[in-house]
């Protein structure tokens, strides 16, 4: 099927796409570029990538052609028009096409940028099969220019290591410089010590990796240990794993290192709890990203019907209406999700929704953990218990299992501490979900 593109201001076939033998990215390798995924039709991580891409313009002193919100709005378009439920949205912005070729830069105010997006289907993209078995990569030199931290469509010498890796039937090579690893072709690179973590910190030597970003503050939240710190290639050939992050693979696994392999030879515990963590995260963050889904949870209808109360107290029997209070609103919500008949993770989500939007309970824990709670109080308030007290322990075996083995020290200590956090929190609304249920 022929895709939609979007090429300055124009929707058109691909087939009917044209730029300029004059634009500065084709002929210069001017300009900068962002690949977004869509993961159930959504967007991941949209606003992170517009800020990285702003800071990109900003660098090379290059205009933008149009706003953030227009260039989401183009971005939605996309995904509609050629019904992307798994795959990725390209776009490029150069500083546009002069009436000849010359290395100055051309004025600004005469010669628009050029912008340039286009969409990548790739159904299985979130279950890659790839992922379950790890990838292998090699080491190169690294010999990119200086300001690698500005995502630049220069991306000749990536590329080559690419290839080069495939010659030498690898998946990808890590670049190395004064003896340590930079990053991958097109990736942030991490190997795991123990209990760490351990990866480059930020600078100019490497791209700002948004899935990096996202995928630390998830290991962090998780009580998973981070260094921001360089490290060797002869370091990482020891580690007891190592993986990749981007925002086309996600958290990928890497098993073998320059022909030496990690471990086993197989995935280890840490990168596909990452992957799962980071998978799950991104598509309850998603639905803020989708302006029907935003507008539907705004006018969700609330029915104006008496609900079946188990609790003793009898003058909890009432009609359920619109309330002051941010706690009300929450039991409101549940209500609304149970009257619905929404499964208990859709019920979860509406109230984490809610949650992320008016930060009422704080709890010293993720979005991830938190969601999870919330089909325990999902569960008890559609059982109509007086105690949410009954579903946390077996919720902390499924749910909140360390990365490292339970019968550890460090395992133990972190359920302790979860199910400590968790059990204050219900006791701050379980009472409230139960009192109108």
């Amino acid at each position: 099927m022929t895709r939609t593109v979007y090429v300055n201001g124009n929707y058109l076939p691909e087939t009917e796409a044209k730029i300029s033998i004059f634009d500065r990215g084709f002929l210069m390798a001017d300009g900068v570029y962002e690949v977004t995924s869509v993961l159930d039709g959504k967007l991941i991580d949209f606003d992170a990538h517009a800020k990285r891409l702003r800071r990109s313009l900003d660098e090379l002193d290059m205009a933008s052609p149009v706003t953030m919100d227009e260039l989401l709005a183009i971005h939605r378009e996309l995904v509609l028009q050629n019904k992307v439920e798994e795959g990725l949205v390209y776009l490029q912005i150069t500083r546009g096409a002069p009436a000849d070729r010359d290395f100055a830069f051309p004025d600004p105010e005469t010669v628009p940028s050029s912008l340039v997006l286009f969409t990548q289907n790739k159904p299985g993209l979130a279950d890659s099969p790839v992922a379950r078995v790890g990838i292998k990569v090699i080491s190169i030199e690294d010999i990119r220019w200086g300001r690698r931290d500005i995502k630049t469509i220069q991306l000749l010498y990536p590329s080559m290591g690419k290839m080069i890796a495939k010659k030498a039937g690898a998946d990808d090579a890590w670049m190395i410089q004064d003896g340590h690893v930079t990053e991958g072709t097109s990736n942030n690179a991490y190997i795991v010590k123990g209990r760490k973590i351990i990866t480059r910190p930020r600078s100019n030597d490497i791209l700002h990796g948004i899935t990096r970003a996202a995928v630390l503050r998830f290991a962090k939240e998780a009580q998973m240990e981070i260094e921001e710190r360089r490290f060797t290639i002869d370091e990482a050939k020891e580690a007891d794993e190592a993986f990749i992050t981007s925002a086309s693979t996600f958290v990928m696994p890497v098993v073998e290192i320059d022909g030496v392999a990690l471990g086993d030879g197989t995935p280890g515990k840490v990168a596909p709890r990452l992957r799962e963590i980071y998978l799950e995260e991104s598509r309850e963050a998603a639905i803020w990203q989708s302006e029907r889904g935003q507008a539907a949870l705004a006018t969700l209808p609330l029915p104006a019907r008496k609900y079946k109360s188990t609790a003793p107290d009898t003058a909890a029997r009432q009609t359920i209406l619109p309330k002051s209070g941010k706690l009300s609103s929450l039991s409101r919500i549940v209500r609304i999700s149970q009257n619905r008949l929404y499964s208990n993770v859709m019920a979860a989500r509406n109230i984490a929704m809610w949650l992320a939007q008016f930060r009422t309970v704080d709890i010293a824990a993720s979005g991830y953990w938190r969601n999870r709670f919330l089909i325990a109080v999902w569960t008890q308030a559609k059982l109509g218990t007086n105690t949410i007290s009954a579903a946390i322990d077996p919720l902390i075996r499924l749910f909140i299992t360390p990365v490292n083995s339970e019968s550890s020290d460090l395992g133990h200590q972190i359920s302790i501490r979860w199910k400590e956090r968790l059990t204050t929190f219900a006791a701050q609304i379980s009472m409230v979900v139960i009192r109108n249920a």
